[in-house]
């Protein structure tokens, strides 16, 4: 459930997620195939813990 405050009345307006939607923030799969891929492209120069 999703709901938003009317910053000029305060009211309060509330509806339902699409289905499918499972958490506050969703990332499709083109944020997903650039974040791989950044993975992949710095992993060289990620430094070391320890």
């Amino acid at each position: 459930m999703v709901a938003e405050k009317c910053p000029a009345c305060g009211e309060t307006a509330t509806g339902a997620a699409p289905a499918g939607v499972t958490s506050l923030v969703q990332y499709g799969p083109e944020a997903h195939a650039l974040l791989r891929q950044a993975r992949v492209l710095y992993a060289d120069e990620t430094p070391a813990r320890g």
